[in-house]
């Protein structure tokens, strides 16, 4: 029952309006760039497909996307819409690639962080967490994104492997219909 507004925060390479295909003339740039009043940001949101799913993309690509990001407008605007949502979630550009990602962390409740496994080495993920912390972001927590999942006779538990247990679980079961038992 919670509204919900999602904001694409990449302004360099959005993607959230292809993922809920909708389109993308006018969003984020827009209001940041002065093109919309910032009271009157529901113009540029629209509804998903999904019910009380809210979405502000992008906008236009701007020439200048961490300045409109760190701006007083954007201050604003989290201001507006955290009142008019019931959750705001942002995504992002790669916080250790670009300074957008670590503007929009100063101005959130909190962070969570994406981490591509197998992609995004420890140093670099340290970099991040280091850069966030230095602007005094509150993390939330991590998730890890691509990870290969286990094969299918196999599960974890606390941390640990037991797969072995599960084979020999199933080769029993195997063992009994084959020989009708």
């Amino acid at each position: 029952g919670a509204k919900v507004l999602i904001i694409d925060g990449d302004m360099r390479r959005p993607r959230v309006h292809s993922i809920f295909n909708i389109g993308n003339s006018v969003g984020l740039s827009s209001l940041l760039a002065g093109d919309i009043p910032l009271n009157e940001f529901n113009s540029a949101v629209q509804k998903s497909p999904v019910p009380d799913l809210y979405v502000l993309t992008a906008g236009p690509l701007p020439p200048n996307p961490a300045e409109l990001l760190g701006s007083e407008h954007m201050v604003k605007l989290m201001a507006e819409v955290t009142g008019a949502f019931t959750h705001v979630v942002v995504d992002s550009p790669p916080v250790a690639a670009f300074t957008d990602g670590v503007l929009i962390a100063s101005m959130v409740e909190g962070v969570l962080l994406v981490v591509h496994a197998g992609k995004n080495s420890r140093k670099v993920v340290g970099r991040a967490r280091k850069l966030l912390r230095d602007v005094g972001a509150r993390m939330i927590g991590v998730v890890m994104n691509k990870v290969e999942s286990a094969p299918e006779n196999s599960y974890y538990y606390y941390g640990g492997h037991y797969s072995h247990y599960h084979l020999d679980e199933q080769s029993a079961v195997d063992d009994q219909a084959v020989t009708g038992t």
